[in-house]
């Protein structure tokens, strides 16, 4: 069974909290507003629109990194030439009832599914769409 994490972005002090328990009193959703109130595990507390909050998709990257939505991914050349992708930076998503990686959130973009296995020695995180966007124009 997938270990349930989610990750929320604070843009009070620009940085993602990836240490967030999804269970009891540690994520509060107004759902009214649209926001989250999240507490991480080290006590942090910082308010996040719902829709950016990520979760964990149960798996790592070629270096052991946990792979979020919202992780900005580099494939190995190879690996983007056997999968058709038309760029090697990707980004992680959720669409289609599985997590997904394209070019952009755009469901028409999400055209890969996350699975474990050989692709995953071809998959290194570099960043996410938060703190990271510019290496997204890089690859335009």
């Amino acid at each position: 069974m997938r270990e349930i994490k989610l990750r929320g972005y604070d843009k009070v002090r620009f940085r993602a909290y990836d240490k967030i328990d999804g269970f009891g009193e540690m994520i509060t959703l107004n759902t009214l507003e649209g926001t989250a109130t999240c507490i991480t595990n080290d006590g942090i507390t910082f308010l996040a629109n719902i829709e950016e909050l990520q979760q964990y998709t149960g798996l790592k990257d070629k270096n052991g990194k946990e792979i979020y939505e919202g992780d900005i991914l580099k494939l190995e050349e190879n690996f983007a030439k056997i999968t058709d992708a038309d760029r090697n930076i990707v980004i992680v998503g959720y669409d289609m009832g599985g997590f997904m990686y394209g070019r952009s959130h755009d469901p028409l973009h999400m055209n890969t599914y996350l699975w474990m296995g050989a692709e995953l020695k071809s998959l290194e995180i570099i960043g996410n769409i938060y703190e990271n966007p510019e290496l997204l124009k890089k690859d335009e």
